[in-house]
């Protein structure tokens, strides 16, 4: 009855705060890299305009509407809390204050409904759709991944004649979405037909994510982000720069802009711990089977001995064998040891591995697993951590740092059934 009654005060207050000061609003949907790409966008077009986005991955039912209230913190269960942000809502409303231009809103869609929801309170000029995968997230709770690319997609069909959709080209259910919009479209890729065209993309430890982009085919340039090792930047950066071409920012402006950007905690951030001799890549955050390819596919591009940390994909048991067989089947060539958490890895993964030295350990067996790990720890090493954020990954990674800086924080609102580990294969989940 709380969530409810937040919910309808929340919808409320947005509403009457974006019919009064009336914002240009950039949507971005997909199962991977919205929150990259939102910063990126927020970094391009805060040199010439008023911005605001989400904060973290505030992008639900009420996460949105706290981002068009200006929240940039969690509520959570405080009472004072909640107050502050209803006091927030009034004042926006009553007082003549400074309100963004832009709102850039990640829309996150876990059950039917979700996005239509969301596009009942907001009403994009801009609708970016990132990527989605073979298995994409949330998949658990819709009947076919079809009709959760419909339920993503509805923020592209949704747009007006005078907005612009973005679209992945290299994903053929994404591009397919350019006939169900009367916006403007324009596409990203590796694909040479793409208006943003990725190339001869490189990554290492050293120099960090190398890429060329061109640009409708006359533009070319090429950018470096030293210290990240995550290529779906390179895509993320492409999707970014058509938009900040809507906005009339030039290449040269948004390749400045590009510099200061910084991986965010949890996604695929390398960094080395301090007076340590190894090095840790942090893909904490969450897990989709996508993220996973993703994370799997980067890694076996850097040098050195790598051992992995892999807890189970989440929201997705309806095809938990498959995407948990081919984690293992692409891990097994590329790590020495994988330390395996969850009832899923362990059912389906453990007995794919054929190279690999495997290690099972059950949830929030963290000590154990610390210890077992600097016992093998050699110079260089590179340890890569992933799981859903169930798992709470971030309480091993401090272990291995000795702090929380730069660690992704535990929702203050997290529950622990909200997503339930637990793993039935008769019932599929639990």
């Amino acid at each position: 009855m709380k969530r409810k009654i937040i919910i309808v005060s929340l919808r409320f207050w947005s509403k009457l705060i974006l019919f009064k000061y009336k914002p240009k609003i950039i949507a971005l949907t997909g199962s991977a890299g919205k929150s990259s790409a939102k910063e990126l966008l927020y970094l391009i077009l805060k040199e010439k305009y008023y911005v605001f986005r989400n904060h973290a991955s505030l992008n639900n039912e009420i996460g949105v509407p706290l981002t068009i209230l200006l929240i940039d913190w969690r509520p959570g269960r405080s009472l004072k809390n909640w107050l502050n942000v209803f006091k927030q809502g009034l004042k926006l409303f009553f007082c003549s204050i400074p309100y963004p231009k832009i709102l850039i809103i990640e829309t996150g869609v876990e059950h039917p409904n979700d996005m239509g929801y969301l596009l009942s309170l907001i009403k994009p000029e801009v609708g970016v759709f990132t990527a989605l995968g073979d298995q994409p997230a949330h998949l658990q709770f819709f009947p076919t991944i079809e009709s959760l690319v419909d339920e993503k997609g509805i923020l592209i069909q949704r747009l007006a004649k005078t907005g612009l959709a973005i679209l992945n080209r290299d994903d053929k259910r994404i591009w397919s979405l350019r006939e169900k919009t009367a916006a403007t479209v324009f596409s990203f890729g590796f694909d040479q037909k793409a208006d943003a065209i990725v190339k001869n993309v490189s990554v290492g430890v050293k120099n960090g994510l190398d890429f060329e982009l061109t640009l409708f085919n006359q533009e070319q340039i090429e950018l470096n982000f030293k210290n990240s090792v995550n290529e779906s930047l390179a895509l993320n950066a492409a999707a970014t720069c058509l938009i900040g071409n809507w906005f009339g920012l030039t290449p040269l402006k948004m390749k400045e802009s590009f510099a200061g950007f910084q991986d965010l905690p949890g996604r695929l951030k390398l960094f080395r711990p301090p007076g340590q001799n190894f090095l840790i890549i942090d893909d904490s955050y969450n897990a989709s089977p996508i993220s996973y390819q993703k994370l799997i596919g980067t890694v076996k591009k850097l040098p050195g001995r790598k051992i992995a940390v892999f807890g189970d994909v989440l929201e997705a048991d309806s095809a938990a064998e498959k995407i948990h067989r081919q984690i293992a089947q692409t891990a097994d060539d590329i790590f020495e040891t994988v330390v395996l958490i969850g009832p899923r890895l362990k059912l389906f993964a453990a007995p794919i591995f054929q190279h690999a030295k495997i290690l099972i350990f059950e949830p929030n067996q963290f000590d154990q697993i610390h210890a077992d790990l600097i016992e093998i720890l050699q110079p260089d090493d590179l340890i890569i951590f992933k799981a859903a954020r169930a798992f709470h990954l971030e309480k091993l990674i401090k272990k291995f740092i000795g702090s929380k800086t730069d660690l992704v924080d535990c929702f203050c609102e997290y529950r622990p059934n909200f997503h339930s580990i637990k793993f039935d294969r008769n019932k599929k989940c639990q």
